[in-house]
């Protein structure tokens, strides 16, 4: 947990680029961080990513087109946010 609103906003920018590198990842559990802003595209980076988790935060905006990359995905949840768009349906 990351803590706070300061670290959501603070830090966020940071912990992606830090999470994105990581591309042999295959599990991603940032619920309830306080994070904020947009998920990146940069998320298609975690091609071997199987279970993506980003509820009870504060991200906002479109889904990234980038999530379609991730074709290995099982099981994602980014309930209690903004985030609007669509999936095309889960490969995984």
């Amino acid at each position: 947990r990351l803590g706070g609103s300061a670290a959501g906003a603070a830090n966020a920018e940071a912990l992606w680029e830090d999470v994105t590198a990581l591309t042999r990842l295959t599990y991603l559990s940032l619920n309830d961080n306080a994070l904020q802003g947009r998920i990146p595209e940069s998320i298609g980076q975690l091609r071997e990513l199987r279970y993506l988790f980003l509820g009870d935060n504060a991200l906002a905006g479109s889904l990234p087109s980038a999530l379609s990359q991730l074709t290995h995905i099982t099981m994602m949840a980014a309930h209690d946010n903004t985030l609007s768009g669509s999936l095309a349906p889960l490969r995984g």
